[in-house]
């Protein structure tokens, strides 16, 4: 494969107090091209799944990913909230903290 064609990407590790194993965050391109989730408890992997295909498309289609991660900022789980490991941040689940990493990666990028 050529190295010509690929795209820069970054892959974010985050941790919730109510999975065992990681959550993989990738943002690939920039200008930001896609977005992937990995984890190994697969039982949310349709709506991950669904959930990432769209802010790819939306990203595709000319929304600003600083606009899809203030969406994602907003997305408010019940059941969900915790705070950050290492830090003070209290997130209302975990669309709202992969909704926090985008926005920083948008900022870091541009900085």
């Amino acid at each position: 494969m050529s190295t010509a064609n690929k795209k820069p990407s970054r892959t974010y590790k985050l941790r919730t107090p109510y999975q065992e194993s990681a959550i993989y965050f990738t943002v690939v391109g920039t200008p930001i091209d896609a977005m992937f989730i990995n984890c190994k408890e697969m039982e949310s992997f349709q709506w991950i799944s669904a959930l990432m295909a769209s802010y790819s498309l939306l990203v595709k289609n000319g929304v600003a990913p600083e606009k899809i991660a203030g969406y994602m900022c907003e997305v408010f789980d019940p059941n969900g909230q915790y705070v950050i490991e290492g830090t003070t941040t209290k997130v209302n689940g975990v669309v709202h903290h992969l909704g926090l990493i985008l926005r920083q990666h948008v900022r870091d990028a541009r900085a």
